[in-house]
């Protein structure tokens, strides 16, 4: 027996570490979230408790400005603020510091609230959203400008092409993962039992079977924003429309939001770009999108695995939605990104044939013959484990932009 605690996973029932943050296997939650998303400091407890206290002192102080009974008591504290941002901590009435305008106005106005030169609660709570909001506005902007990362890596892969040796592969959900994947989905979905029925969920990945491929070449790496925009600069390619991509998290679209400055940093992924634009790269390149089979192959090898890395889920290989089994998306960022990762940062989630973040960061257009519709494969880093597997083909319009697609190339051997 091993010195190390052991807790049986709620979801498949694995032996885990204790203290494991996720079930190897499934991804299942094991243990609350203890980290934070990029760029995010936690808001602790002692300090939302000490910002209320000094806000209820300063509003008994004011003259003229009683507290509202009961304000912030019975209240959830919160204990996360929206990614890409630090916690926000409201700024003491009558402190001087060096800060923006817009937020140093907002400062004197809550000043002026606290000496009772404008009367209310009503105005006074205004005041401080004021100070909030501008505060929040320029931590926002102040920490894309530094182009925030996430987990430092000390050594990320060099781009280039990996060659596939002719010969069969199998394609497809063997009968046993395939049954897995059901049963997951079913324990997932348990207000929405539709949504797990086998012809939709695994439409195109059973019965496995044997396909016997050519030789072939693929990128080692997705492609880049910075190689996209070499494309760009030559006249082969359209510049990226991110003004019309759509915005999607582990919490769904979210169409109040616009493209994060991260995501437009030379080493990450290209994103927001159509099925045709990749199309138009890849040809620039002398290259083709992969087809279906192509990319499946290079994902997983010749052994049919689930995963590039193999059947059983681990939590670090790729960079994924963190989404928990039995609810919504978790708080933290496990895997060191709350956005996409810069391409070649998973060594350890590399396929058999040495091809990087196959599984998860962004998910990958494929080629088609439908030109209004077409699949992306792989999974992102807004998807849940299930689909991250190597066998899942996500039916997408050929014209979406989105913040969790784009693609690599293929070559013919």
């Amino acid at each position: 027996m091993s010195e190390v605690s052991q807790v049986s996973c709620p979801e498949c029932g694995a032996e885990q570490a204790e203290g494991t943050p996720f079930c190897e296997r499934c991804g299942y939650r094991m243990r609350p979230a203890e980290t934070v998303r990029e760029g995010m400091v936690a808001v602790q407890r002692e300090v939302t408790s000490r910002v209320k206290a000094e806000v209820r002192a300063e509003e008994s102080e004011a003259p003229g400005a009683g507290r509202k009974e009961g304000w912030g008591e019975g209240a959830e504290e919160g204990r996360t603020v929206m990614e890409g941002m630090r916690a926000i901590v409201v700024p003491k009435i009558g402190d001087a510091s060096d800060e923006p305008a817009e937020v140093a106005g907002a400062r004197d106005v809550a000043s002026k609230v606290a000496r009772g030169q404008i009367s209310g609660v009503v105005w006074a709570s205004a005041a401080v959203c004021l100070a909030a909001v501008a505060w929040m506005s320029w931590l926002y902007v102040e920490r894309a400008q530094a182009s925030q990362g996430g987990a430092e890596v000390s050594e990320r892969a060099e781009a280039g092409r990996v060659e596939v040796e002719a010969g069969p592969y199998l394609r497809g959900l063997s009968e046993q993962a395939q049954s897995f994947m059901m049963l997951s989905c079913h324990r997932i979905e348990r207000d929405d039992p539709e949504r797990c029925e086998q012809e939709e969920l695994l439409a195109g990945e059973y019965p496995q079977s044997t396909v016997e491929l050519g030789a072939y070449a693929i990128d080692r790496l997705e492609v880049s924003v910075g190689a996209y925009e070499a494309c760009v600069k030559e006249g082969a390619c359209e510049a990226v429309d991110y003004e019309g991509c759509e915005v999607w998290t582990p919490r769904g679209l979210q169409a109040s939001l616009r493209v994060p400055r991260v995501l437009k940093e030379e080493g990450r992924p290209v994103v927001c770009v159509t099925r045709g634009e990749a199309r138009a790269y890849c040809e620039w390149q002398g290259g083709m999108l992969p087809d279906d089979d192509r990319w499946e192959r290079a994902a997983r090898g010749t052994d049919g695995g689930v995963y590039p890395w193999g059947d059983h889920w681990e939590s670090d290989s790729a960079n994924w939605g963190e989404r928990d089994v039995v609810g919504g998306p978790v708080a933290g960022a496990l895997d060191g990104y709350a956005w996409t990762a810069p391409v070649g940062s998973y060594g350890d989630g590399v396929s058999p044939d040495g091809i990087w973040e196959m599984a998860g960061n962004v998910a990958e257009w494929v080629e088609g013959e439908d030109p209004l519709l077409g699949h992306v494969r792989g999974g992102s880093w807004i998807g849940d484990p299930s689909s991250l597997r190597s066998t899942a083909r996500v039916e997408r319009r050929t014209s979406v932009r989105r913040t969790d697609v784009g693609f690599r190339c293929a070559y013919e051997g």
